[in-house]
């Protein structure tokens, strides 16, 4: 398994933001840019502060929900994005990184001209402990689609609409909130989560799960076409588990003992395209997990 970092970005980018969450965003001063956090030997939301290199500089922008006692959500909701970089901390902030300035603050151009414009921007809004990141106009140059990197509460739950085919890859690494992912959002890569899981995409590169601790709560990935879906599990895990493609290979490095063939329930069963269906209980049965593609390959992977 991959051990958890804490770094935010490894290239430089633009402008600097700040905001403290409440029905609309507040700037604060720009000297401020720590992240306080609790002591704890588990990830911890990192320091920040302005990097300069070549004229640009790091945007950090941060906040928290309204409703502390309960968790938040936050809502992505078809902006392009080169890479969505997702982690669980055990912070109480939400701390943003991105390549854009922020929506409504002075920007002067390479050439000394004040832009009066809110194109290439974005903001970042919070309402009945609901999140959201809202883009204005930008460029879908490929060069120019942003990339987003995100730390929240531990118990933060996602709900992720990737509706441009510019969108890339998704990272999400150690929330415990559920998740939910649609559209067409490139490549997808989880690692450490323990929510439930709901993905539907018409088309993804691939779609990776890793799980350290055995799964508690069901998994739905319907992977759309040619998308390949790779789920790594403890080798203790315990599951009922539903496979199903049109034309692609099902396979397990999980032995026969652990991993046991059954018939499909019949209201599970998929239409008559998807020729390639198999059920089977791991470790005896337990946590439904059920997984789709058309055309794309299936692999369940015992982690050693």
């Amino acid at each position: 398994m991959k051990t958890p970092t804490t770094c935010l970005a490894r290239t430089p980018v633009k402008f600097a933001a700040f905001f403290v969450f409440s029905c609309f965003p507040i700037i604060l001063s720009a000297a401020d840019t720590d992240v306080s956090s609790k002591a704890s030997k588990e990830i911890v939301a990192p320091k920040i502060s302005h990097i300069e290199k070549d004229g640009d500089r790091v945007t950090v922008s941060r906040g928290r929900f309204t409703d502390q006692s309960k968790p938040g959500t936050l809502k992505i909701e078809g902006i392009p994005f080169a890479k969505l970089k997702i982690k669980g901390t055990s912070s109480d902030e939400i701390v943003i990184v991105s390549e854009l300035d922020q929506k409504g603050r002075n920007r002067v151009d390479a050439e000394g001209f004040r832009r009066l414009d809110d194109f290439d921007t974005f903001d970042l809004v919070e309402k009945d402990n609901v999140a959201m990141i809202k883009l204005s106009q930008i460029s879908l140059d490929e060069d120019m689609i942003p990339e987003f990197k995100i730390y929240l509460p531990w118990n933060t739950s996602l709900d992720i609409s990737a509706n441009s085919r510019e969108s890339q890859k998704i990272e999400i690494e150690s929330i415990r909130g559920d998740l939910v992912v649609h559209g067409w959002p490139g490549k997808i890569e989880l690692d450490n989560l323990t929510g439930a899981i709901l993905i539907a995409v018409n088309h993804s590169q691939k779609i990776s799960i890793e799980f350290e601790e055995t799964p508690t709560k069901p998994i739905s990935i319907s992977g759309g076409f040619k998308t390949p879906i790779e789920l790594e599990l403890p080798s203790k895990a315990k599951a009922d588990l539903l496979l199903q493609t049109r034309s692609g290979k099902i396979r397990t490095n999980f032995s026969e003992k652990k991993l046991k063939l059954t018939e499909p329930d019949s209201k599970e069963r998929a239409s008559e395209l998807f020729l390639y269906q198999k059920a089977g209980k791991l470790n005896g049965g337990g946590v439904k997990i059920h997984l789709t593609t058309d055309e794309g390959s299936i692999t369940i992977k015992e982690d050693d």
